[in-house]
C-alpha cells in the first residue's frame, strides 16, 4: 500500500516512559448497542467479515512514574471498579485482533487530559508530565490473517476517515498482533 492518508500518524516519545491505560465498562446495555453500532458501520462500508469486540477509552500517560502509581491512577482516577476493567499496555493477543487507537492530533485542546493532570495531582503524583485522551476499537478481522491484509488496511483507512474519527482534529493508530 502507498502512503498513509494524512490522519494516521506514527509517533515517538522522548520522555523517560509512556504507558496506555484503557478502560471499558462491563457488558452492559449500552456498551453492547455501540458495539452493534460499530458492526453495522462495518457491514455497511463492505467489510462483513470485521467486527467489534469492544470499545474503550484510552489515557496515554508520559513521565518518570512507578508502576504502582499508574496502577493507583488507573483505579483511584480513570475507573470505575463497580462498572468499569482497564488494562494497562494491552497488545493485540492473535492474529485476527486489530485496535484502532484514535487519538486527538497534536495541538488540539483535550479537556479530558487536562482534567486528568489536575486529578493525579491532587492524588499528590507529581511524575505525570504530560497526558492524552482518546479511544480504542478492538476489531476481530478474521480476514486479516487470510491474505487480506493489504485490502483490510485500505477499508479501514477508508472507513476511518469517514465514520470514525474527524481527520481534521484526530487520527488513528492501528495495532496489529506480532510475534
Amino acid at each position: 500500500m502507498g502512503d498513509s492518508p494524512s490522519y494516521f500518524k506514527w509517533t515517538d516519545v522522548a520522555m523517560n516512559r509512556s504507558v496506555c491505560v484503557e478502560v471499558r465498562a462491563h457488558a452492559s446495555k449500552s456498551s453492547i448497542q455501540n458495539q452493534r453500532r460499530m458492526d453495522q458501520l462495518f457491514r455497511l462500508g463492505g467489510m462483513g467479515g470485521v467486527i467489534c469486540q469492544g470499545i474503550g477509552v484510552l489515557y496515554r500517560l508520559e513521565g518518570d512514574f512507578t508502576d504502582g502509581e499508574i496502577e493507583k491512577i488507573a483505579h483511584e482516577i480513570l475507573s470505575d471498579p463497580v462498572s468499569d476493567r482497564f488494562w494497562i499496555d494491552s497488545k493485540p493477543q492473535n492474529s485476527e485482533t486489530l485496535f484502532l487507537d484514535i487519538w486527538y492530533k497534536q495541538g488540539v485542546t483535550d479537556p479530558v487530559s487536562e482534567s486528568l493532570l489536575k486529578a493525579v495531582k491532587d492524588l499528590k503524583i507529581r511524575t505525570i508530565a504530560r497526558a492524552f485522551s482518546g479511544q480504542r476499537i478492538e476489531l476481530r478481522a478474521p480476514a486479516h490473517s487470510n491474505g487480506r491484509q493489504i485490502s483490510l488496511k485500505e477499508d479501514i483507512f477508508r472507513l476511518a476517515g469517514k465514520e470514525l474519527l474527524n481527520p481534521l482534529v484526530q487520527e488513528c493508530q492501528v495495532q496489529s498482533w506480532s510475534r
